[in-house]
């Protein structure tokens, strides 16, 4: 597992692609075995499963955490991914909460707060927010 900032692995030919999100990581791919046995490999080293496997648009995608990582101040996680959020918690409250802060600076929920195996989780989506500001 990597703690640095994002980084991805992998390439187009690749059926699997993994994202390292400071601490998180993100697996994708097309093909739902090969992710899942990227998930297993991961696990095996030390990874926290915090979304299983689960379809996403055409690709297959989980989410995984790093243990070693030290967490926010309430105690949740926020990682993005291209126009993605995914935040993670030890409750539902604190992830609420989180998602609430991320929606009021344009972010939509699209799902959860939902439990998983490690806690609970919310994913959020940037892709309509205009953050640019214009001067006339």
């Amino acid at each position: 597992m990597h703690s640095a900032s994002s980084c991805i692995l992998g390439n187009a030919m690749d059926p699997v692609k993994v994202a390292h999100l400071g601490t998180h990581t993100m697996v994708s791919g097309a093909d739902r075995s090969a992710v899942e046995a990227k998930v297993a490999e991961l696990v095996s080293k030390g990874a926290k499963l915090v979304s299983k496997v689960e379809a996403l648009g055409r690709n297959f995608v989980a989410t995984l955490e790093d243990p070693t990582a030290v967490p926010d101040l309430d105690g949740c996680r926020v990682a993005r991914l291209g126009l993605q959020i995914i935040v993670t918690g030890p409750d539902r409250a604190a992830v609420q909460k989180r998602a609430q802060q991320l929606m009021q600076e344009g972010a939509v929920l699209k799902t959860g707060p939902q439990e998983n195996t490690n806690g609970w989780s919310a994913v959020l989506d940037e892709g309509g927010v205009d953050k640019t500001v214009h001067r006339w």
